[in-house]
Parts: structure tokens; C-alpha cells; sequence
């Protein structure tokens, strides 16, 4: 008697179900011959990498012990994957999570949120997202890719990313960015000169409880935003200075503006999107 058979286009429907866990996924790639070239790509497509510290996080801590790290396992999970290329080209979404008190080494391997993202982008050459876990932790920021590489040319979301002179170079090796959520600046210099060859074109762009230079970066930035987030309230004549250059904004998110914004926006035709912020008292 023939072993019945599932239609591919229905085992291809099983695997995308959002709702199926990863060992779902696994359990279901083992089941027949067949199933794993189809269950793969929903399996592997999304990554959570943990990054932590190698002691608690706190002013009593042993600065000898203290410092970003990751476990033993995550770094040989990330080797295992880079001796698989096959596998790590169906990457396309990245998440850094965080993890506090670490064993000291030899427990775990020494490592900035800086090297294991350009660990990260060398490893998967199809990487469309990266996103940090926090946007309160400077040292746990998103950063972009620091050279030329081939995710570059799809990455086109970066969550929580750390903004100074060194990232905001990488930016402009990212021609596919259209999402950038900014978490931290440190651009005491104010925001560097844009290369005349940048060929970014982003569409949205969110800041995060920000006010330091977040009109100079949105100002810098090219005029083919469609949507800006702020987190607080503007100034006087601010929004119309950050849009003085722009005619493409069709969307302002923020906590509140001067009666001067608002006329600016409605004569533009730009709806604004009013929210409130969670205020925790501590």
C-alpha cells in the first residue's frame, strides 16, 4: 500500500504559521525526507543572539570581572552556523537579547555588542533586520556594519541603533536602510557631513527618548522620509526646520507641538500621530 503524501503547498502553509514554536518547526523538518528544505527557511529566519555581562550590573561589581560577554554555547552556535552557509544565508532577521551575571571566562567568551555584530553581518549574507533587545544599555546598541559586505546590500531595518561619527559612517554602506530607529548619540561634534555619494533612502525614522541633536540628524538625513516618530515635544520653529528641505514626510508621531507645528503640518497635508509616553516614577 502507498504511504499517503501531504501536497507541498500545504506543508509550505504548516511552516509559515506564525503561531508554530521552533521545536514545532524542528519536530515537523524530521518527520519526512522531504520537509526540510521547506521548513528551513521559517526555522532559521529568525535569530536571538544573548549578550551580557560577566558580573552584576551594579556599583558594587568587580570592574576586573564586569564587561560584555557572551556564553560558550552562543558563539559555538554562531560557528556552527557560519560553517554553514547554506543555513545562514535563510537568516533574515536578527535580535540581540540581554542576560546579566555571565561566569567570568573561561564560563564565557569576552565580546562588545560592537564585534558580535560585525561577527553577525559577516556571518549572514542575506540579513534584512537587526534589532538590539534594549534602548536603554549604550554599551548594548545596535551597530551598523563597519565594511562592505554582502548583507549590506539587504539590510534595509536597524532597530535601537547607537548614533555616533563611527556608525553614521557605516550607515552609508547600507544603500537598502529604509528603517532606523535611533536609541543613544553621542555626537558632540554635532552630525558629520554626509557623503555626497550616500545613497541612502530611508522612510521612517524613530527616535527614542532622545533630545540631544535629533533635529540635526533628522535635518542631515536624505529628503525621502515618510514617517518621523519623535519622543517629546518640540520647540518653537523646530519641526519646520527639520522639514525646511523635505517634502516627502507624510507622518509625525510625537508627544506634543506648538500651534506653529501644527499649521505647518496642516498646510502640508502631514498627519500627525499623537502619543503618550509611559512615565515610570522611579
Amino acid at each position: 500500500m502507498p504511504v499517503p503524501q501531504l501536497p507541498i503547498e500545504l506543508i509550505q502553509l504548516i511552516g509559515a504559521d506564525p503561531a508554530l514554536r521552533k521545536v514545532d518547526l524542528q519536530s515537523l523538518s524530521l518527520t519526512a525526507r522531504v520537509f526540510p528544505p521547506l521548513v528551513r527557511p521559517h526555522l532559521f529566519k529568525r535569530l536571538k543572539i544573548t549578550i551580557g555581562s560577566t558580573a552584576d550590573d551594579s556599583v558594587f561589581a568587580n570592574k576586573t570581572d564586569y564587561g560584555p560577554a557572551i556564553t560558550l554555547d552562543e558563539m559555538d552556535r554562531l560557528m556552527s552556523l557560519r560553517r554553514r552557509p547554506d543555513l545562514a544565508g535563510l537568516v533574515k532577521e536578527v535580535r540581540t537579547d540581554q542576560q546579566w551575571g555571565l561566569k567570568p571566562p573561561p564560563g564565557c567568551i569576552r565580546m562588545t555588542a560592537h564585534d558580535l555584530m560585525q561577527l553577525v553581518y559577516a556571518t549572514f549574507p542575506r540579513l534584512e533586520k537587526a534589532a538590539a533587545s534594549t534602548e536603554w544599555l549604550p554599551r548594548l546598541a545596535m551597530i551598523p556594519p563597519c565594511v562592505p559586505l554582502p548583507c549590506c546590500e539587504v539590510l534595509h531595518t536597524l532597530h535601537y541603533l547607537g548614533l555616533d561619527a563611527h556608525t553614521w559612517k557605516g550607515l552609508q554602506m547600507c544603500p537598502a536602510l529604509r528603517h532606523l530607529s535611533i536609541a543613544v548619540m553621542s555626537l558632540d561634534k554635532g552630525v558629520p557631513a554626509a557623503s555626497p555619494s550616500l545613497s541612502l533612502r530611508l522612510e521612517t525614522l524613530d527616535f527614542n527618548w532622545l533630545w540631544v541633536n535629533k533635529m540635526e540628524v533628522a535635518a542631515a538625513l536624505p529628503a525621502t522620509l515618510k514617517r518621523i516618530d519623535f519622543d517629546m515635544a518640540l520647540e518653537e520653529g523646530e519641526l519646520e526646520a527639520v522639514l525646511s528641505n523635505n517634502s516627502s514626510v507624510n507622518v509625525i508621531g510625537m508627544d506634543g507641538m506648538p500651534d506653529s507645528a501644527w499649521d505647518f503640518c496642516r498646510k502640508r497635508g502631514i498627519t500627525i500621530r499623537a502619543f503618550l509616553r509611559l512615565v515610570v516614577p522611579w
